[in-house]
């Protein structure tokens, strides 16, 4: 998410990424026992995970607080984060790092009148426009959307398959609105795969593809990665979240306090 979040700064630039879109990666997977439902909350293993996630109990939503850093070709920042979930999918990501200042990233509403702006140091609001708007799950807590209804994400279950060495649970998760919107402006969009620990049913890593509005033939590979989960508050949540860059870890995310809704 680059352009997904606001401490990725370098890729719009470079990229020139007004807008990004999620699609899946080009994954060869062996699909079982496949089903789609209209809605994340229908799907059995969706309701199996969120009783893993909160032990059964509706979380409206989530803070997080610690601290990130940033890599940048040879070079790291380091600072304080702060990241706000709501189950509808909306959230928040701030960043106040030494050298690149504060950064911040706001999405909210959903179906097609969901949007997603972006907020430099220079304080300057920029729209991230559909492609952003269009990820069903928020990166760093995609456990918590699982729990909505929300009747515009589709889920599809693939099953458990091997993926990376490791044998995980894949759902994969789109929104229906934008799924018509983006086809029609012939932008790729194709839904995020996310792998579940097929024991526990917590996130293991989230894979997507984005790509920039203005040439969609430009794919830039994402993956983050959840680990060391405790309960803090009722909830199971990761201590480390890790973000990679066409296979570079550029951003890790170092929970450290943990207040729910």
């Amino acid at each position: 998410m680059r352009s997904q979040h606001t401490i990725l700064q370098r890729t719009w630039t470079v990229l020139c990424l007004p807008a990004l879109v999620f699609i899946a990666s080009n994954l060869l997977l062996t699909y079982a026992n496949v089903s789609t439902v209209d809605a994340l909350s229908a799907s059995p293993v969706a309701t199996q995970a969120t009783a893993s996630f909160s032990n059964g109990v509706e979380v409206i939503g989530l803070r997080l607080a610690g601290t990130v850093t940033v890599q940048t070709g040879d070079t790291s920042d380091t600072g304080a984060v702060t990241l706000t979930a709501k189950e509808d999918g909306s959230g928040s990501v701030s960043y106040d790092l030494p050298t690149q200042g504060t950064h911040r990233e706001d999405c909210g509403g959903a179906g097609s009148g969901r949007s997603c702006t972006w907020t430099g140091a220079d304080g300057t609001v920029q729209d991230l426009g559909t492609s952003l708007s269009a990820a069903p799950l928020l990166w760093y807590a995609p456990n918590l959307a699982l729990q909505t209804g929300n009747a515009d994400t589709i889920v599809t279950d693939d099953g458990v398959t091997e993926l990376g060495g490791q044998h995980v649970r894949v759902l994969e998760v789109r929104s229906a609105s934008f799924t018509n919107l983006l086809r029609k402006r012939k932008i790729p969009y194709s839904p995020m795969l996310l792998a579940l620990d097929p024991g526990s049913l917590l996130p293991m890593f989230l894979k997507y593809t984005i790509h920039p509005d203005q040439d969609p033939m430009i794919s830039i590979d994402m993956e983050v990665t959840y680990s060391n989960y405790h309960a803090e508050n009722g909830i199971q949540v990761p201590s480390l979240i890790q973000r990679r860059l066409n296979g570079a870890l550029d951003t890790e995310i170092r929970i450290q306090s943990v207040t729910t809704q």
